[in-house]
Formats: structure tokens, sequence, C-alpha cells
């Protein structure tokens, strides 16, 4: 280990700290355990970057390691990736004016201001990725940023109290330049999430949500929904510029629908299985709606049907859709992997 730390400094040292270039365009820095125990190294790496106004930036530990304050001095960067990194405090002057990608894996703050505080230092900020795995201090986290125009959250959450888990709200959305957004938060309660005019794509895997989660999705051109919830009381107004739609097999199903009522331009549909954490079993729980949905009589062209296994609800609302699909010119149906080739062959639809 110690070779190898004095090859990698050496190396490191020779190209960073004895360069005379006046730009460094990208730092990328993977420490991976090997300077963990000695943070004043990385730390002189990174000020020598940001003496040469250092714009896309990104530090990868294994273990969790503050964040360099000499960061905050820095004007120039443009990208910033981080992964276990801590944050405790951030200074009221910090300002990343020109920072429009950033991203956090494996994050802690001291607090839920502290988080906001620090994305209220990137106000020009475009893009933006927030990764959490497993528990920590945070219960609520705020994304309150105007500018932000790409939005993925992702947050598992494992080993969870009872007591932190009764008061776990997830997370709060406010970015109305929103174009497109990806929720990834399997084990999340509650999501609250503003209006977002400019949306035009949408992947949304949650838990739970609040009412006004789907509404904030209508002006969505394209959206993915794996939503353990039962909609009635969440469709609150229509998708009038909604021309693809994915649903989860195991989520949706019984109000596929519902949802197909409120999609009157709808062009494209493919069911698959999305999320594998749910016990959810539909059996036969299938309600033939009273009306023809809109979007099946004059408007729907293909539909794509992944891991299909013909039985209980699957086969009622594949008879359903097709029977009552006018203007259907592609339809791909897949069987799912898990069915023998004889029953394969012997699997018909209608």
């Amino acid at each position: 280990m110690g070779k190898v730390r004095r090859r990698a400094s050496w190396i490191i040292d020779n190209f960073l700290l004895q360069s005379n270039a006046p730009v460094l365009e990208t730092l990328h820095l993977s420490l991976l355990g090997i300077y963990e125990d000695e943070p004043e190294v990385y730390e002189n790496w990174v000020k020598a970057a940001v003496a040469r106004h250092v714009r896309d930036l990104e530090l990868v530990h294994l273990y969790p390691q503050p964040f360099p304050r000499i960061l905050y001095t820095c004007q120039t960067l443009v990208a910033l990736r981080l992964q276990q990194v801590f944050i405790v405090d951030v200074p009221s002057t910090a300002c990343f004016r020109f920072l429009k990608d950033l991203s956090l894996l494996r994050f802690c703050f001291s607090s839920s201001e502290t988080f906001s505080r620090f994305l209220s230092a990137c106000p020009n900020l475009e893009t933006l990725m927030v990764r959490r795995w497993g528990d920590n201090n945070l219960n609520t986290f705020k994304i309150d940023v105007p500018s932000l125009k790409s939005l993925r959250v992702y947050l598992h959450q494992t080993g969870l109290s009872k007591e932190k888990y009764k008061n776990y709200c997830g997370f709060v959305i406010s970015a109305p330049s929103l174009k497109t957004l990806k929720i990834d938060a399997n084990s999340s309660e509650i999501c609250s999430v503003s209006n977002m005019p400019e949306l035009v794509k949408a992947e949304i895997n949650l838990k739970n949500g609040d009412s006004k989660l789907l509404g904030c999705l209508s002006s969505a051109k394209h959206l993915t929904l794996c939503l353990e919830l039962n909609l009635d009381g969440y469709l609150t107004s229509d998708f009038n510029q909604l021309v693809s739609l994915e649903l989860c097999t195991i989520c949706s199903l019984d109000w596929i629908c519902l949802i197909l009522k409120h999609t009157p331009k709808l062009r494209a549909l493919k069911l698959r299985q999305i999320c594998y954490g749910s016990f959810r079993d539909l059996g036969n729980r299938w309600e033939k709606p009273s009306c023809v949905p809109e979007c099946l009589i004059s408007s729907l062209e293909t539909v794509e049907w992944d891991g299909y296994q013909g039985k209980g609800v699957e086969r009622h609302v594949a008879i359903y859709i097709l029977e009552n699909a006018k203007r259907l010119k592609t339809v791909a149906i897949i069987p799912s992997e898990s069915i023998m080739f004889e029953e394969k062959l012997k699997m018909v639809i209608i």
C-alpha cells in the first residue's frame, strides 16, 4: 500500500502541482481508500485545481470525507460531482455562479437547512442528480431551484428506525423550469411537487405521494409510472400533451383504464414490470369500464407488453385493449422469460 500511495502521489504531484497551465479543464479524483486517512493530501490537490480555475471536478471517496472548504472560493466550476462527502455548514458568501451540473452521491449534510443552503449557492444550476442509499440524518430534502431543467432523485432507505420512519417525509421539489424528471424512491412516504409547466419527460417510481403529484406532471409528453397506490382522487387533470406512456404491470393494471381516460392524445403504450419489491397480487381484480377511453378510439397506435404472462387481470387488460383500440398499427407482446416454451406455444390472447 505504501508503494501504491507514493507512486500515485508522485504522478498526481508531477501532473498537477508542478504544471504551469493557467487553466485546468477537468479533474477527476477517485481515491477509494488510498488517501482516506490523509485528507490533507487530496485537499492540496483540490487547492491546486482551484488555483488553476478548474471547470469540471469529481471527488469520489470510499468512506465519508469532509467537503474541501477551498471549493467555496472557486468561481469557475461548471460541473461538480461528489461521492461520500459530508457538509457541515455552508458559508453565507458561498456562490457557485457558473455551476450548471451537480451530482450528490451517497452524501451527508448536517441538516435539511444546510442541504437547502448548498443548493441556494447554485443560482444557475440546470442539472441535478441526488442519490442517497441507506439511513442518514436527513428526513426531508427540499429541492427549490428555479433554474433547474433536469432532476434525477434516487432515495433508497434501509435500516430506518421506527421513530425516524414515523417522521420521514421524503422530499419536496419546487422547480418550475424543469423539463425532465426522474424519481426512484420506492421507500419514500411523501413526495410534494410544485407545478412544472415546461415538463416534457418524467419517470416516477414511488411508493407513495401527495394528491397533487400527478397533476404537476400533466404537461409531460412522455411519462413512466410505477406507483403503489390507487389513482382515485389523484388524477385531478388530463394529460393533454401525453403521447407515450409506460406503466408497471405490478402496480397499474387495476387502474390502467382510469389513467387512459385522462390521456386523450396517447399514441404509444408500453407495459412492463418495473418494481420488484412489491407483493401486490392483482389476481382477477378487473372491472370493465363503462365507456371506452378516447385514446383507444382515436389515437393509440402502438402497444408493447414486455413480460406478458397471460393470466388473470393481464389477460383481461390485453383483450380489452386489442378489442377497443381502433387505430392500432403495431402490437408487440413478449412473453415472460419465466414461462416455459410449451406454455408460450399454448398462449392465446383472444
